[in-house]
């Protein structure tokens, strides 16, 4: 196995886990007085100070994008996207939210990207999109019927839209063609400065959480409470 394709399946490997971490800190988030803004607040603000170093040098909005970019950015991949997520952890358990999330992201992706980049949908792949989409339909349709909480269709669907504005931020990403690095603080200052704005406007509920909350064992009981 060459070098590049050990560093390709540990990064597919590293992005699984920081996926399945974001939304399993979310949903025990959620668990507590925590909601939107204070998930938003807390999963761009750190990012953002730490692309200063990219922001000083290449700017907000770097050579090559353009402020549509900045916006798509900001709001498909930044705050509508933790807005939906969040919202349906109220509703469905996070399993569901994984297989909702980031598991029909292809799905969305696909499509998006045959109408408005003109990218054609192979035979492989399409399997593997109904694969998508069966699992997705089980999970959805009859297991929740079967053993889901009353209402988690609500959730199913908040999942589903928050998958789809972050295709439709992949797909913007592609077309911007930016480097990974000034692409990502681009996302992470402008998601940051539109939660602040909504911070400043409807306020933050961190001090109604106690502060033995914080700590990991607390978090995970909340979490696994509502798994």
């Amino acid at each position: 196995m060459t070098r590049d394709r050990i560093l390709a399946w540990a990064a597919l490997a590293a992005t699984l886990v920081i996926w399945a971490s974001f939304l399993v800190s979310t949903r025990a988030a959620v668990a507590t007085a925590l909601g939107p803004i204070e998930i938003g607040l807390m999963r761009f603000a750190p990012a953002a100070i730490l692309f200063a170093p990219v922001l000083f040098r290449r700017g907000p909005i770097p050579a090559g994008a353009t402020w549509r970019d900045a916006t798509v950015f900001a709001l498909c991949g930044g705050v509508a996207f933790v807005f939906l997520l969040a919202s349906g952890m109220r509703y469905a358990p996070v399993a569901d939210a994984g297989v909702f999330a980031p598991a029909m992201l292809p799905l969305w992706v696909a499509l998006i990207a045959r109408f408005a980049l003109g990218e054609r949908i192979g035979g492989v792949q399409a399997v593997g999109l109904a694969f998508l989409v069966a699992g997705g339909l089980a999970v959805g349709g009859w297991g929740a019927m079967t053993a889901g909480a009353p209402g988690a269709w609500r959730g199913h669907v908040l999942f589903a839209c928050a998958s789809l504005n972050w295709a439709i931020y992949t797909v913007a990403f592609r077309r911007s063609r930016l480097a990974a690095l000034p692409a990502a603080a681009m996302l992470a200052f402008w998601a940051a400065a539109g939660f602040l704005v909504l911070a400043g406007l409807f306020g933050t509920h961190f001090g109604a959480v106690p502060v033995r909350r914080w700590s990991p064992r607390p978090c995970c009981k909340a979490c696994c409470r509502g798994s």
